[in-house]
């Protein structure tokens, strides 16, 4: 993961790709995100609305997967500063497209503004972890990565399941989480320590 995010954080999409590792958020809703949902100086984003492909092109919803997938999401001060980076770059773009940028108001666009196809984001994706020769990472998997580092780290399930916006921990815990042989070994430990107590 640090080799993956270092290696895109000042390309256009790397604050996207921040989002999706450090925030947990979908593919649809980093594309269906829009600028008036994200409030750099309070340092929190909402998430309100998806852009879903149906029937091979994409959509945009207003609501998202399930209640708790509408939420509100803490930024890190790095990553206020990943998002106000890319709004300065946008704005570039706009400027060079003049008359023909299209204002979409979405956060992450196509150098024209137009929106972006989520389809594109996962193949983007792809393409990155060929490039610096890293197993295959979809927007998916980076939420998995995601959610397993928090809880290794000691996040609690909770947490980690209201940042992910699920509705029941039991999804999060065993759908999103993969221990590695690290966490075993730990919770091995633990329990033998406890079976040696008086």
């Amino acid at each position: 993961m640090e080799k993956f995010l270092s290696a895109t954080t000042d390309d256009r999409l790397g604050a996207l790709r921040a989002l999706c590792v450090k925030r947990g958020m979908r593919r649809e809703e980093v594309t269906g995100l829009l600028w008036r949902d994200v409030d750099l100086v309070a340092c929190r984003l909402t998430v309100r609305r998806s852009r879903v492909m149906v029937g091979g092109k994409p959509l945009e919803q207003p609501l998202t997967k399930t209640d708790t997938s509408r939420r509100e999401i803490i930024l890190t001060p790095k990553t206020v500063e990943a998002l106000k980076t890319h709004a300065a770059r946008q704005g570039d773009e706009a400027k060079e497209w003049g008359e023909s940028w299209v204002d979409s108001g979405q956060v992450f666009t196509q150098e024209n503004g137009e929106p972006l196809n989520p389809a594109f984001v996962t193949r983007e994706l792809g393409r990155v972890a060929k490039r610096l020769d890293l197993p295959h990472l979809g927007p998916h998997g980076l939420r998995h990565t995601m959610a397993t580092l928090a809880l290794e780290a000691g996040v609690h399930p909770l947490l980690v399941k209201e940042r992910l916006g699920h509705s029941p921990v039991s999804v999060t815990l065993d759908e999103y989480t993969h221990p590695a042989q690290p966490a075993h070994e730990r919770a091995a430990a633990q329990i033998a320590a406890i079976m040696r107590r008086p």
